[in-house]
This record gives structure tokens, C-alpha cells and sequence, in this order.
């Protein structure tokens, strides 16, 4: 029996313990922008021109519009932040050559970029490259095939 009250007395106190603590421990502040860098992450988009020769794109989503195409030059690099709410919002227009040139989405939450997708142009075509992946060859759709 002795036993028995000295167990119910340590969970007792455990309890109290655990209590006491949420009681006691400091408010924690949450803010809107918080909550929406939590729920919504900012995911960086990188492309990189590792082809032997310059390539052409346009990308609809780079922090405003963008009616034109844009030239990268070899080992050139273009970077902007997305915010990732579940679906893809950017979709890009690629030409490296012309037999390889087409549209591709920028990000998809199936790639599992988690904070970064990073695009690698080589003079066969398009590979993302993300921690999951290393080097997975992205098809560029033509004629209306990704609506």
C-alpha cells in the first residue's frame, strides 16, 4: 500500500509540475505576418544556365510583370522568392534550343523543393535539382498540353 501512495504522489506531482509550467511560462506573441510565413513559406526559385550557350525565358510570377523575354547568359543565374500557399503560381517560358523550348511550372509542391527549387538549363534540357533529387529531367510542355 505504501507503495502505491508513493506512485500516486510522484504523478501528483508530475501533474503539478506540468500544470505550474503552462500556468506560469510567458505568453508567446503570434503576429499575422507569423502566422502567414508558418502557414504559407517563402520558397526561393534559382535558374541556373550550365548550357554552352545563352538561353531565352519569361516567367509570370518575379515580383511584377513580365511581358518579354529575357536572355540568360552562359553561367548566368536569375533568382526570385514565391510564396508557397499549396498550388503553382508561376509557370515559366523556356528556350534553349530550338528543337528544346517550351513552358514549365516555376514550382509545384510535388517536386519537394521545401525552400528552394533550384533549375539547372544544360544544353539537353531542364533538370531540378532539390535535396530529394538530384538531377530529375523536367519535360517542357508545348502546345497547350499543361492547362
Amino acid at each position: 500500500m505504501a507503495i502505491c501512495r508513493g506512485k500516486i504522489n510522484t504523478i501528483s506531482l508530475l501533474i503539478l509540475v506540468i500544470a505550474m509550467s503552462i500556468v506560469v511560462a510567458p505568453p508567446t506573441k503570434v503576429t499575422a505576418a507569423g502566422l502567414l510565413s508558418e502557414l504559407f513559406p517563402m520558397v526561393n526559385v534559382t535558374i541556373t544556365n550550365n548550357a554552352s550557350h545563352e538561353v531565352w525565358y519569361m516567367c509570370n510570377n518575379k515580383g511584377g510583370p513580365h511581358d518579354r523575354l529575357y536572355k540568360l547568359g552562359v553561367g548566368g543565374v536569375s533568382q526570385w522568392a514565391i510564396r508557397d500557399i499549396g498550388f503553382p503560381l508561376v509557370w515559366c517560358y523556356m528556350h534553349i534550343n530550338d528543337g528544346i523550348q517550351g513552358v514549365f511550372w516555376g514550382f509545384l509542391p510535388k517536386y519537394r523543393c521545401d525552400r528552394h527549387c533550384d533549375w539547372w538549363v544544360k544544353d539537353d534540357g531542364l533538370y531540378l535539382y532539390t535535396r530529394y533529387d538530384d538531377g530529375q529531367y523536367i519535360w517542357l510542355y508545348q502546345d497547350g498540353e499543361y492547362f
